[in-house]
């Protein structure tokens, strides 16, 4: 997990978002619309037991939203479908038993790349592995950390696998085992009077 190297990508990270993923949202998930999204973003991936949205509290300042395995906290004025999918991610890297989190290590940067391509038609795989390699930012595809649903087998619903492998930003592979990653099919997220409803 993160604690190795603690959390160096965050910088990195954020100045990647900002430059390459948030700027292509610019609706708002109000807030509550938020836990019908999470659940369908956890169900969807086979998971059991979504983290629940609370009200970030009203004195936060330099914070636009926070999670952990159990929690996602963000505005009560909502937020960004976008901010609500990187919030995800981290509930979706962060063991619930420890508290141990992946923070914006490759395994979350991968769960978030996933997610944004899986549920916002907008993104392409191969065009935010590009961005992230350019901005240094390592990632692989290793999924969430946490029990899949009883049945579930880990294979998306198309069965598609894609053959991107785990790099770090010189291209190198990271590890034998991560050799494919698991795309599951596009999910459109439509945009409705400025909140996004997934189908």
């Amino acid at each position: 997990m993160s604690s190795r190297r603690g959390d160096y990508q965050r910088s990195a990270v954020y100045r990647w978002e900002a430059e390459h993923v948030h700027p292509k949202d610019t609706g708002t998930v109000p807030f509550d619309q938020a836990q019908a999204i999470v659940d369908y973003v956890w169900a969807r991936a086979g998971l059991i037991y979504p983290p629940k949205i609370r009200e970030l509290a009203r004195t936060a300042r330099r914070t636009t939203a926070n999670a952990d395995r159990r929690t996602i906290s963000i505005p009560a004025t909502g937020v960004s479908a976008t901010v609500l999918l990187h919030e995800i991610a981290h509930s979706m890297t962060t063991d619930a038993a420890s508290g141990r989190s992946h923070a914006h290590g490759p395994r979350f940067v991968g769960a978030l790349i996933k997610l944004l391509c899986d549920l916002i038609p907008t993104f392409s795989l191969d065009a935010l592995m590009v961005s992230a390699r350019q901005e240094g930012i390592e990632f692989n595809f290793d999924g969430p950390i946490h029990l899949r649903a009883i049945g579930s087998s880990g294979t998306s619903a198309s069965g598609c696998v894609a053959t991107a492998m785990s790099h770090s930003p010189s291209g190198r592979r990271l590890s034998e085992n991560e050799n494919a990653a698991e795309i599951g099919p596009e999910i459109e997220i439509l945009t409705v009077n400025g909140s996004f409803t997934p189908f």
